[in-house]
């Protein structure tokens, strides 16, 4: 009977939300958001009922997992339901606020320290890239919002700095989880690569907030920019010689392999389009020093490269 009873109560409330809650009433403290932690709370009790006093009373029906699904389904919608509420009247902040919630209640049931199924975890690990994918898209979808916020020190900037410091902790953790579900692809290769793909898409969604025009709406596109052409090129070789380090420091071939493709694109970019925006005495300096980036790529070639090769 309460294996019916719950989500008809979860429908209900999921479906007088909007009536629970007036203009002008105190966060937090109101209907719909009490409504919605009364029925979180009720939904982890069921949890711990339900295996008593037989855990698995039908042959066909396991029934705590069922409520475990439905415990962990209401909590991610109380955390939401707060999200709103503190963040009611400014659609891009709610939106954001509701990013941070998925990223951080997927990495708590992706990393949950107790024991835990692993469609659990996995359900946790979806929640983590959802949240991910909606920060990188978020400037898009709130392109002219994003424009007219400052550069580097805003929401956004914070929720990406919080996201990187997360994978790379969980890239840096020395002992393997016991609980990793992919038996093909370890644990700190699988988030290596996710932090480099995330921090290179946040790193040039920060140069182009960064050098488009204040208070327009947030776009890649260099517009006829030559300063945040420019950028970007500066920014990729960077950030391909810091992933040419990391390969290298920690012997992940691949990370060297996209370093260095990283490198001849990013050169022939130069070479191509942005030298030739240059006077001819700047595009001296630009040749020199492009020369010494390569040569300075040669070198940690063959000063680290070799080594390894001869032991």
């Amino acid at each position: 009977m309460a294996s019916i009873l719950s989500p008809v109560g979860i429908y209900l409330i999921v479906s007088y939300f909007p009536y629970l809650k007036e203009a002008g009433e105190i966060k937090v403290l109101n209907p719909a958001v009490l409504s919605a932690l009364a029925g979180s709370i009720a939904s982890i009790i069921a949890v711990k009922l339900a295996g008593y006093p037989d855990e698995k009373p039908c042959s066909w029906f396991n029934i705590v997992k069922y409520f475990k699904w439905l415990a962990f389904g209401f909590t991610f919608y109380f955390f939401n339901v707060l999200a709103i509420d503190l963040f009611t009247g400014i659609k891009h902040n709610v939106s954001l606020a509701r990013t941070g919630v998925w990223f951080i209640y997927g990495l708590v049931m992706h990393k949950w320290p107790k024991k835990l199924d692993n469609s659990y975890r996995f359900a946790g690990l979806i929640l983590v890239f959802i949240g991910i994918i909606a920060s990188i898209l978020f400037p898009f979808r709130y392109a002219a919002e994003f424009g007219k916020m400052k550069p580097l020190f805003n929401q956004v900037s914070l929720l990406y700095l919080l996201i990187s410091s997360i994978v790379l902790w969980l890239v840096a953790r020395k002992k393997e989880s016991e609980n990793w579900f992919f038996s093909q692809t370890r644990e700190a290769p699988f988030w290596s690569v996710t932090l480099a793909l995330v921090c290179f898409a946040y790193l040039n969604i920060e140069i182009a907030s960064f050098f488009g025009g204040k208070g327009t709406s947030f776009s890649l596109l260099t517009q006829g920019r030559f300063s945040q052409q420019l950028s970007y090129s500066l920014g990729w070789l960077f950030y391909a010689i810091v992933l040419l380090g990391s390969g290298i420091r920690w012997k992940v071939v691949r990370a060297r392999q996209a370093a260095l493709v990283l490198i001849i694109v990013t050169s022939i970019k130069i070479f191509l389009k942005d030298l030739w925006s240059l006077g001819q005495l700047y595009r001296v300096a630009s040749f020199i020093g492009l020369a010494i980036v390569l040569m300075l790529v040669s070198y940690l070639y063959q000063r680290f490269l070799s080594n390894m090769e001869e032991k």
